[in-house]
């Protein structure tokens, strides 16, 4: 029992003498060996998590993809479209150009043409008023009281020759004595004596029109129109509207006197055939608006 005793003793003496003995055999660590080991750690914590970052949200890689270098017939090619692409362009902006100088030419033309057809429609519509309007003229028939103590008195017709009626029938007259011939550029007063009638003209129609002298006529004047020095006048205008509303006007102008007039008036006195006269019109008789 004590052999036995001594022999694990002597066996775990052995281990532990061996253990000791290698733990010996070591070399020392130097001081620098001691300090810095947690300092090269420290140092390579930051680098392996920056490293850990490269190729995230955080820390995207870029990559820089360089073309490959262009070809000589490559160079000739894109110069030649650029070239191309320039001549096409210029030659679209000439086109624009004389699209838009074209379009100003129809557009000036379709203006001219449609001024030309105004006119030519407008110049139908007159024409065709010209042809279908009233026309009220008015001539002297008889004179009726020259030379005795009553006022003279003129008996005129008013006739319409258009093919439309005439409306509103009016006059306005004056009646003088005037030399034989007239005065170069001898100018009549204007009418301030009215007749108002108010009547229309059927086409073709006609009706009378008397104008009365307002004041008697001395023996000096009778004398000298049955002279021919001077002649008895009436002018005025006749007013009216025609079937297109419209206000028109016609003036007149006629005048008795000389050797015939007296011839007749005298004729006339003493209850013989009247030979008659020929009345005399001024310029713009019957020459209506």
């Amino acid at each position: 029992m004590r052999f036995r005793c001594l022999v694990v003793s002597l066996a775990l003496y052995a281990a532990f003498a061996s253990d000791s003995w290698g733990q010996s055999q070591q070399p020392s660590p130097r001081p620098s060996e001691i300090s810095h080991p947690k300092q090269s750690q420290s140092q390579t914590s930051p680098q392996q998590t920056t490293e850990d970052l490269r190729g995230t949200e955080k820390a995207p890689v870029v990559v820089n993809v360089l073309p490959a270098p262009r070809t000589l017939e490559e160079a000739k090619q894109d110069a030649q479209d650029r070239q191309d692409k320039a001549t096409l362009e210029w030659r679209t902006l000439l086109l624009t150009s004389i699209t838009t100088i074209v379009l100003v030419l129809q557009l000036f033309v379709f203006g001219l043409q449609a001024r030309r057809l105004n006119q030519t429609v407008k110049a139908m519509k007159d024409s065709e008023i010209r042809q279908l309007r009233a026309y009220v003229s008015i001539n002297p028939k008889m004179m009726n009281g020259f030379g005795g103590t009553n006022r003279i008195q003129i008996e005129c017709m008013t006739k319409n020759h258009g093919q439309t009626p005439a409306f509103d029938i009016n006059h306005v007259f004056d009646m003088d004595v005037f030399p034989n011939p007239m005065p170069d550029n001898f100018v009549f007063p204007v009418p301030s004596q009215p007749v108002a009638q108010d009547q229309g003209l059927f086409p073709g129609g006609d009706m009378k029109t008397w104008f009365n002298n307002p004041r008697l006529l001395s023996s000096a004047e009778i004398d000298e129109i049955e002279a021919g020095s001077k002649f008895l006048w009436v002018w005025g205008s006749t007013f009216y509207r025609d079937a297109f509303d419209k206000k028109r006007e016609t003036p007149f102008k006629f005048c008795a006197g000389g050797p015939a007039f007296a011839a007749s008036v005298k004729a006339v006195r003493q209850g013989k055939p009247d030979p008659g006269f020929g009345w005399a019109y001024g310029t713009g008789h019957n020459q209506g608006t």
